[in-house]
């Protein structure tokens, strides 16, 4: 059944913002990897990650992409559902609606992560979208204090992106639409697991950050964000 989530007034905001936290979603792309996350987009077991990558042995599953901050100005989420199993966000903005869709295409260590801008009655103006990519390249089971690798790099190479550390396979980022990079490598410390906590494990993490996507959105345009270990023309596949 699809779960959906409606915002309701001020007196339920707090119950509305633990729901969103523990529902949780899961797609799979049919070689052992998924993608996994909260309704709230905020990562709270060590399982969670957009690209938990199915990658040949020795390796297995590795989480190589764990989280997004995506940053837009809307008025309210209104509903999530689960559309054929594919994750839908549906927010409110002035002059329209945005629809955010994870989606994995099937036997690929892909995901995408799409957002598209409904013009409403109204009309609707263009706006920027600001995308924050996160990563701690570890074993899918490993706890989330394993020490972050301090050797990421992340360079361009034409229109794509390749992220790399010692002694692991890349992770491609591409992006579909207009956009600009912003480039501003961090380092984000500390950062709570609360199921990890509650189940008596370790709870705290770090993940690194290579700076932000930025793209302006207009009604009835689509942009997405494409990332993934497979080879280029592969992670290209599908439009």
């Amino acid at each position: 059944m699809p779960v959906c989530v409606v915002p309701r007034d001020a007196r339920g905001a707090k119950r509305d913002a633990r729901e969103l936290v523990e529902h949780e979603w899961l797609l799979t792309n049919g070689l052992g990897g998924f993608s996994s996350g909260t309704v709230a987009s905020v990562i709270t077991r060590r399982y969670h990650g957009l690209l938990v990558a199915a990658l040949p042995n020795p390796l297995g599953r590795m989480v190589m992409f764990n989280t997004l901050d995506d940053e837009l100005e809307v008025d309210s989420l209104t509903e999530f559902r689960l559309d054929a199993g594919v994750p839908v966000w549906r927010y409110t903005a002035s002059g329209g609606v945005i629809e955010k869709r994870v989606i994995m295409p099937y036997r690929q260590n892909t995901v995408i992560i799409q957002y598209n801008f409904q013009a409403g009655a109204t009309g609707g103006s263009a706006r920027e979208l600001r995308l924050t990519p996160a990563v701690h390249f570890r074993p899918y089971d490993a706890p989330v204090s394993e020490p972050l690798h301090e050797d990421y790099d992340f360079v361009r190479e034409g229109e794509d992106f390749r992220l790399t550390t010692a002694g692991l396979p890349s992770l491609r980022f591409a992006w579909e639409g207009p956009f600009e990079f912003v480039p501003g490598a961090t380092r984000r410390e500390q950062i709570l697991f609360p199921v990890e906590e509650s189940r008596g494990y370790q709870k705290h993490g770090s993940l690194w950050s290579p700076g932000t996507f930025v793209a302006p959105v207009s009604p009835g345009e689509s942009v997405a964000l494409i990332a993934s270990t497979e080879d280029v023309d592969v992670m290209r596949a599908m439009s």
